[in-house]
């Protein structure tokens, strides 16, 4: 995978961020509705600022 930074007139920059949700408990909680609702706002937000998700993996923690 090849990261290309990013330029404009006054800077150059490449930024990557892994996020990832724990719960406490180690209980699913981002699932059914919920899980998509918040995949949807995500995905909002990134296209919104014109940013690219690399891997859109959700995984389970068990």
């Amino acid at each position: 995978m090849v990261l290309d930074y990013q330029r404009d007139e006054h800077r150059i920059h490449l930024i990557v961020y892994h996020l990832v949700w724990t719960p406490k408990r180690r209980k699913a909680v981002l699932t059914g509705l919920i899980a998509k609702d918040c995949k949807a706002l995500i995905e909002a937000k990134c296209a919104e600022q014109g940013w690219k998700i690399l891997d859109p993996t959700m995984s389970t923690c068990m």
